[in-house]
C-alpha cells in the first residue's frame, strides 16, 4: 500500500512536469532542459503503460494482476485513457487502448478473486 502511495506521488509529479514542460515548449525558443524534462516524463509514462500491459494478462498470478490493476487505476485517475499529447508532432500510441488490453479487462469480472473483479469494474 505504501508503494502505491509513493507511485501516486511520482505520477502526480510526472503529470505536473509534462504540463510545465509542454507549456515551455510552446514558447518561441524552448530550452534544451525543457525538452529533456518533457522527454523523460513521457518516457516514464510510457514505461508505466508497458508495466501495466505486461502485468495484466490472462493467466497471470492473482497478486500480479492485483498490482497491475491498482497501478492502472492510479494511471487512469491521473492521466485518463485519452491521448493528451495531441499537440506533439508524433503523438505516441497508448498501449492501454489496444484490443488485447480491452479484452483482458472485459474478462476480469469473471475472475475468482474479489479484488480483481472489483478493480476491473472500477476501471
Amino acid at each position: 500500500m505504501n508503494s502505491l502511495i509513493g507511485l501516486k506521488t511520482v505520477l502526480i509529479r510526472i503529470k505536473e512536469t509534462m504540463r510545465l514542460a509542454s507549456k515551455n515548449q510552446t514558447k518561441p525558443n524552448p530550452t534544451a532542459s525543457a525538452r529533456d524534462d518533457y522527454a523523460a516524463a513521457a518516457a516514464f509514462k510510457q514505461w508505466v503503460e508497458l508495466f501495466v500491459v505486461t502485468s495484466v494478462y490472462p493467466g497471470a498470478l492473482p497478486q500480479r494482476l492485483t498490482l497491475g490493476l491498482e497501478v492502472l487505476l492510479l494511471y487512469v485517475q491521473l492521466f485518463g485513457f485519452g491521448n493528451d499529447e495531441a499537440h506533439a508532432k508524433k503523438p505516441s500510441r497508448n498501449l492501454l487502448l489496444t484490443g488485447q488490453m480491452v479484452t483482458t479487462l472485459l474478462n476480469m469480472p469473471i475472475s475468482a478473486w474479489d479484488s480483481i473483479r472489483s478493480l476491473a469494474f472500477t476501471i
